[in-house]
């Protein structure tokens, strides 16, 4: 049975359920009075933060009991599927906000980066692929003030630039506490990303800007030329059964960038990772050559980083270019 921290329970339990319904099920929603219902509950009233379903006699304050309460979830399994959906959203909905699209707010910088810094050397990035995303201004320190109890915590940004040169899309995860998600009004069209020198025809595909700079350093220790590979995160993946489409970073990069003809997927080797790498390879293989590529063990490239640093095993990391 996983363990989850403190830290990390009272970050998903700020969560509301209406934020979860918007990224899980936007269609259910439906306005009613002040507050909302769904189409097939509707008996279940949503507002101001807080939820109760009429019909059946309970409610509670976030998504985290409703998952318990309403669906059935065991504590732990409640929030793994919060985790998942990696929110990292203030307590006014976008929804709530008449409909409007929000607005990109990144974090804003700390005095300094020596948190997120050590954060990074701690998961076996090595430093001079750490330097140059803080020299770039790509990653850097913020800090996040929880609404519920003031209390403050460091964390690491990774942002996204579009074409101009302007940030997109800020990923966020808190220094110590485990929780992870997008800033508000992210655009996942541009995600972080490690871009080439010149153009280059493969894609290396991560679900995360760690597994990325983890990949980047084993690359770097082995003494490969890496300056010609074009990298993206995707800040997560849906689990299995959610994703049904193409995630829109790939999409837009494939778009953007006509000299690709190959897609290395670095995906998880958990089961939301693998169904994700089948749903992509599907739906590229017609147009791409798509090569599935995880970590030769271990969970995810960084844990495969780490155990090279262990010394248990030797990386043999293969890529085209």
């Amino acid at each position: 049975m996983p363990y989850y921290d403190k830290e990390t329970i009272r970050a998903v339990g700020e969560i509301g359920l209406l934020t979860y319904l918007e990224r899980t099920e936007p269609g259910e929603l439906v306005r009613q009075g002040s507050g909302y219902s769904t189409k097939t509950h509707d008996s279940l009233n949503i507002s101001n933060g807080k939820w109760y379903w009429f019909s059946r006699g309970i409610g509670g304050r976030n998504a985290l009991t409703y998952l318990v309460k309403a669906r059935g979830l065991s504590f732990t399994d409640a929030v793994a599927e919060l985790l998942r959906l990696g929110s990292v959203i203030p307590a006014q909905s976008s929804v709530a906000a008449n409909q409007k699209q929000t607005k990109f707010m990144p974090p804003p910088k700390a005095g300094g980066n020596e948190n997120a810094r050590a954060y990074l050397l701690r998961r076996g990035i090595r430093e001079d692929v750490a330097g140059e995303q803080f020299e770039s201004g790509a990653v850097y320190e913020s800090s996040y003030t929880f609404a519920n109890t003031g209390r403050t915590q460091a964390q690491i940004v990774f942002l996204g630039f579009d074409e101009k040169g302007e940030a997109r899309y800020a990923n966020i995860r808190a220094i110590g506490g485990g929780f992870k998600g997008d800033a508000a009004g992210s655009d996942k069209r541009y995600p972080f990303a490690i871009r080439p020198e010149s153009p280059a025809s493969t894609l290396h595909v991560f679900e995360s800007a760690i597994d990325l700079l983890s990949f980047a350093s084993i690359l770097r220790h082995e003494h490969s030329d890496c300056s010609n590979l074009h990298m993206i995160s995707l800040g997560g993946i849906q689990p299995p059964g959610r994703e049904s489409r193409l995630p829109p970073a790939i999409s837009k990069e494939l778009c953007t960038h006509k000299e690709i003809r190959y897609v290395a997927l670095h995906l998880d080797n958990d089961p939301p990772g693998r169904e994700a790498a089948r749903v992509v390879k599907e739906a590229l293989e017609k147009d791409f050559k798509v090569i599935d590529s995880p970590p030769p063990k271990g969970k995810d490239y960084n844990d495969y980083l780490r155990i090279r640093y262990s010394g248990h095993t030797k990386p043999q990391v293969s890529y085209e270019r």
